[in-house]
């Protein structure tokens, strides 16, 4: 994974995460809720990363920096 970004690397963690939880899940044997609300959340980040990761280069320049500038304006809100 030399030149790959960091949304790609994030949504394979996250996918690895949620195959451990789910084999938890189905080891237990019971119906618990909270797991799957757990791997849920999970799934969503994932796919969300993977989206992000596989967007165009124009386009991931652009959201970035529209992140970037949230992140800037938030900073300035705080200081006033």
């Amino acid at each position: 994974m030399g030149n790959t970004r960091k949304e790609l690397k994030n949504a394979v963690m996250f996918f690895a995460l949620f195959q451990v939880v789910n084999f938890i899940s189905i080891q237990t044997g019971r119906e618990i809720r909270a797991l799957h609300f757990l791997l849920g959340i999970i799934a969503g980040l994932a796919f969300s990363e993977l989206m992000i990761g596989l967007l165009s280069d124009s386009v991931y320049h652009r959201i970035r920096s529209f992140k970037k500038n949230i992140k800037l304006w938030i900073s300035l809100k705080q200081n006033v």
